[in-house]
C-alpha cells in the first residue's frame, strides 16, 4: 500500500481534497493523512513537499495522491478495485510526535513497506533510531550528530549504497519565496543591486544579536547599510501577518533575488528556511565555519559541495562585507560561478530527493 501521513501541525484535512498534477492514472491511489499541530492550516512550508519532495511519485506509479483522515490511516484498501505499492508515512514535527504515532513506528515490523519523512523536528526531539525500524527508507530534516556521511551520499551519487544507511538526510527546504516574473529577475549576478541584506525577527536569537551589534558598532555603519538592506521585524521574513515592518513574501522574494550575499546567523537552528531561500534565490550564504564542520547542523553544504563565504564569528561581518565591497568586481566571474554553481547543485538535490523517494515507493 502507499499510503502517505503527515503529522505537520492542526487537524487533518478533508479527505475530498486531491493533489493532482496528471490527468490520467492507472487504477492507484495513495491515501495521504495529514494532523497538524495548530489552528492555522497548511501554510507555505508544505508547499516543499507537495511541488518537490512528491513531486515525481504520480509520473512513476501513475497513482494519485488523496488525502485522508486518522480513521483511514493504515487500511490496506481504500475502496474496491484500488491497487496499492508501498506505504508512506510523513510526520513533521516541532513538538512531541503524538504516542499512537511513535507506537505504530516503533511496533512496525523490520522490512515493512513504509517509507518515513520525518520533516521538522528543528530541537532533536526525536533522535532515536529505534522510532526509524519499520521503515524501508527513512529520511529526515535537521542533520545531528547520530547521523553520519552515509546520511548524505545518496545526494551525491546516483546509484546507493549496497547497504542503505538507518537515517537518510533531508534539507529544510524552502516557504517563503514565490515566483517572481521574470523582468523582476537579475539576468547575471553583477545586477544584483545589494552587496548583503537581512531580513527577519531576531527574538533573543544570540547570533542574530551579535551580528546586529556587529552591524551597528561598525563605525561606516551607515555606509553598510546604504551597500545592502536590513530589516528587523517582528515576525520571520516573508510572514504574510508578521506585524509592522516584516517584509510580505512578495517583498522578501525579491530582495533575495537583487542580493548577492547573505549571512545566515542562526535562529533556533543554523538550519533555516532561509539557507535554502538564499540559494533558490542565487544569493552566496555567509556561514559561521564551525556550523559546516564535520558535527555540525550544516555540514551537508560543505559535504555536498555548496559554494559559501566563512566566518569566525559575526562580528567579523562588517569587515567581510567590506572585503566583498571593494573585491567585487575583480573576482565578479568567481561570484557569478558560485552563484551558478549553487543553483545547479540544489536543482540536483532536490530532483534527486524526489527521484528516490518516487523510485522506492513505486517499487
Amino acid at each position: 500500500m502507499l499510503l502517505l501521513a503527515l503529522i505537520l501541525a492542526g487537524g487533518p484535512l478533508s479527505s475530498q481534497e486531491t493533489y493532482r498534477s496528471h490527468s490520467s492514472y492507472d487504477d492507484c491511489i495513495i491515501p495521504c493523512y495529514i494532523s497538524l499541530a495548530g489552528s492555522a492550516g497548511p501554510s507555505a512550508e508544505y508547499n516543499f513537499l507537495f511541488q518537490v519532495l512528491l513531486s515525481r511519485i504520480q509520473w512513476s506509479c501513475r497513482c494519485r495522491l488523496q488525502f485522508v483522515d486518522r480513521d483511514e490511516f493504515g487500511k490496506a484498501q481504500l475502496g474496491a478495485g484500488s491497487s496499492t505499492r508501498r506505504s508512506i508515512l510523513a510526520v513533521s514535527s516541532d513538538a512531541l510526535i503524538r504516542d499512537d504515532e511513535v507506537q505504530y513506528l516503533r511496533d512496525a515490523p523490520n522490512g515493512q513497506d513504509t517509507v518515513f519523512l520525518h520533516l521538522g523536528d528543528e530541537t532533536f526531539l526525536h533522535t532515536d533510531e529505534s522510532l526509524y525500524k519499520g521503515a524501508v527508507l527513512t529520511m529526515r530534516n535537521y542533520y545531528h550528530k547520530n547521523m553520519s556521511e552515509s546520511s548524505l551520499e545518496y545526494l551525491r551519487s546516483k546509484q546507493l549504497q549496497s547497504a542503505m544507511p538507518n537515517v537518510m538526510w533531508l534539507p529544510l527546504g524552502t516557504a517563503k519565496l514565490v515566483p517572481l516574473p521574470p523582468a523582476a529577475l537579475p539576468e547575471v549576478f553583477q545586477q544584483r543591486t545589494l552587496l548583503w541584506s537581512w531580513a527577519g525577527s531576531v527574538g533573543g536569537r544570540h547570533e542574530r544579536d551579535d551580528m546586529l551589534k556587529a552591524l551597528k558598532e561598525s563605525s561606516r555603519y551607515e555606509e553598510l547599510l546604504a551597500l545592502g538592506r536590513l530589516v528587523v521585524a517582528p515576525s520571520f521574513a516573508g510572514a504574510d501577518c508578521g506585524g509592522e515592518g516584516s517584509l510580505s513574501k512578495w517583498e522578501y522574494s525579491a530582495l533575495l533575488h537583487n542580493t548577492k550575499f547573505m549571512p545566515l546567523p542562526s535562529g533556533v537552528s543554523p538550519e533555516q528556511y532561509r539557507v535554502w531561500e538564499s540559494i533558490e534565490a542565487g544569493c552566496i550564504p555567509i556561514v559561521l565555519a564551525e556550523r559546516v564542520r564535520h558535527d555540525g547542523i550544516l555540514y551537508p553544504l560543505y559535504y555536498l559541495g555548496f559554494k559559501y563565504m566563512e566566518l569566525d564569528n559575526w562580528e567579523k561581518l562588517p569587515s567581510l562585507l567590506w572585503q566583498l565591497h571593494d573585491g567585487v568586481t575583480a573576482h565578479l566571474h568567481q561570484y557569478e560561478s558560485m552563484s551558478e554553481h549553487n543553483s545547479r547543485l540544489w536543482l540536483h538535490v532536490k530532483n534527486r530527493i524526489a527521484d528516490e523517494i518516487a523510485d522506492v515507493a513505486c517499487s
